[in-house]
């Protein structure tokens, strides 16, 4: 379970961050196709100096919201862990 949990991890993370970059950069009016491959050379530490601010704003706000989500997954997974693994009350 934990091999498979951080598979998905190591694919999604960076395809969700490539998907949010590719989100602002066609924003700002790129065309769909450039923006989605220079998010993804982006992602994959690829900057090219014409587009060096758009990148930076783009990863920087793909990077808040993975944070975010990533919180919200670790508070889900605490809270059904201790619900599963908390004792159960017997009524009176």
């Amino acid at each position: 379970m934990r091999i498979t949990g951080e598979s998905v991890a190591v694919a999604g993370a960076p395809a969700l961050l490539t998907v949010l970059t590719a989100a602002r950069l066609s924003g700002s009016g790129l065309p769909s196709e450039s923006a989605a491959r220079i998010a993804g050379q982006a992602v994959q530490g690829q900057v090219t100096e014409a587009h060096h601010a758009a990148l930076t704003a783009g990863l920087t706000g793909a990077f808040h919201i993975l944070g975010l989500v990533l919180a919200a997954l670790s508070a889900l997974g605490a809270v059904l862990t201790h619900l599963a693994l908390a004792p159960r009350r017997t009524p009176r």
